[in-house]
């Protein structure tokens, strides 16, 4: 019998361990488990993403049960309390003696995980869950903290350092509404493959099988749906899972058949595959990635959507000068989707929280230039256009990159992409030009993107 929440303290240790994306790890966990209950899966995916968004609120209320703060406590047996804390204190569907008794029996299991011996482990771990459990109508709730960085860090569970960083930008109130859609689940969204069905279509078929779904705005190519994902038709490459918001930069980059386009930042392809979508499959994308595992992804991504109009280039892009597919005088269109923070999307990578430090942010907004400036120089320079885009909201990475890139570049222009975009998006275009979605809104994560034309 497989137990969910030893699967979900399973997943926990690993990507704390080993710094992992919480959607891929959790997906792929969940595939080769066999659960004896379908709502079993659904389980394990609200306690991981439960415990790693609100971990520093556990913490906050932990800390004040507990003779020795949760930071100091033996990393196997903190994951576990913050496990029991999630299921006592935010899922009031959980009793208490299951949230309680499935803890503990976990902790017998830890093994040389914990520094402790396993009736040791589970001592503690009863004692404090059950002081937690008799006392949490006495807790002090960290909204009665007087500093506001603090107070708003507890309350949503984001680090202090990101807190400050959102006050001195948005305001005490908007930096509170920023955490609070920040925390909030992220919907599931998929492109529809126009090069093998149609959103009509797709959807009918998905409805026959009882799935829910829901077009996107602005007659956008995607789908929003409730419950799991739909493994066979992602098999079909009849679709794949694409961040809303992400669905807008191939429609900025506007590319046409026939035309040599290049995705510099081209990851697994998901942004590579709409623009050969778009393309009709006429033309060339010479799709790049510093990382093999990525680019034999991408192929492999290409192959199931029915794609054969894009070749893969492996190596550094701040540096490489000759592409395989380049004209001789440049690419007609370039795509700089740049390595990022990623704080537009913690609502689907909350572990981000944790793993992000403040000096990376200037390191990543360095790298993004050098990618910026390297692309400028791999474009044609009559009409060719370079598409600038980020999943995050840090104007560091954003617009100052930007304006540092055209400070140290000639013959370039923004352009507002409101002409390639549907009047449902146009209140995310700035005056300047910019696209920026901020805070995520609805279905659409915080993202930015931009148009230079040469």
């Amino acid at each position: 019998m497989t137990n969910a929440r030893e699967v979900a303290l399973r997943i926990l240790t690993r990507i704390e361990a080993e710094h992992a994306y919480t959607n891929l790890l959790l997906d792929a966990e969940l595939q080769k488990t066999t659960f004896d209950n379908e709502r079993d899966a659904g389980f394990v995916t609200e306690l991981v993403y439960g415990v790693i968004r609100w971990q520093k609120r556990l913490d906050w209320f932990l800390d004040q049960v507990c003779k020795k703060p949760m930071q100091k406590t033996d990393p196997a047996l903190r994951r576990l309390l913050r496990l029991g804390a999630y299921q006592l204190l935010m899922l009031d569907r959980v009793p208490a003696s299951a949230a309680i008794n499935e803890t503990v029996k976990l902790a017998g299991k830890l093994g040389k995980e914990s520094k402790l011996p396993p009736q040791v482990a589970k001592n503690f771990v009863n004692g404090v869950l059950r002081q937690l459990d008799r006392q949490r109508a006495d807790l002090r709730d960290p909204e009665t903290i007087g500093n506001p960085v603090a107070r708003l860090a507890a309350a949503h569970s984001f680090p202090e350092w990101m807190v400050a960083r959102w006050i001195g930008r948005l305001g005490e109130d908007g930096a509170a509404e920023y955490c609070r859609k920040q925390n909030q689940p992220t919907p599931l969204t998929v492109r529809v493959n126009s090069l093998k069905t149609s959103k009509h279509a797709l959807a009918e078929q998905l409805a026959q099988r009882g799935v829910t779904v829901e077009e996107l705005p602005g007659n956008l190519p995607g789908l929003v749906m409730s419950g799991a994902p739909p493994t066979s038709e992602l098999e079909q490459g009849l679709c794949l899972a694409q961040n809303a918001s992400a669905m807008l930069i191939a429609l900025i980059v506007a590319p046409r058949p026939g035309e040599h386009i290049l995705d510099a930042c081209a990851g697994s392809g998901v942004k590579t595959t709409h623009l050969a979508e778009l393309m009709g499959n006429h033309g060339q994308i010479t799709a790049a990635d510093l990382h093999q595992g990525k680019t034999q992804r991408l192929l492999a991504l290409c192959k199931r959507l029915g794609i054969s109009n894009a070749q893969t280039f492996c190596g550094d892009m701040t540096t490489a000068r000759k592409l395989p597919g380049m004209p001789n005088a440049g690419f007609d269109r370039i795509l700089v989707d740049a390595p990022c923070s990623g704080f537009g999307v913690l609502r689907k990578h909350p572990e981000a929280k944790w793993t992000r430090q403040a000096a990376q942010i200037a390191e990543l907004a360095a790298l993004q230039l050098r990618l910026l400036l390297n692309a400028a120089s791999l474009l044609k320079t009559q009409g060719g256009v370079l598409v600038y885009s980020a999943c995050t909201t840090e104007p560091e990475e954003n617009e100052q990159v930007i304006a540092e890139f055209l400070k140290q570049t000639n013959g370039f222009r923004l352009e507002s992409p409101a002409a390639l975009l549907p009047s449902d998006f146009h209140a995310w275009i700035t005056p300047e030009g910019f696209l920026r979605i901020e805070p995520p809104d609805g279905h659409f994560d915080g993202f930015f993107g931009v148009r230079l034309v040469r």
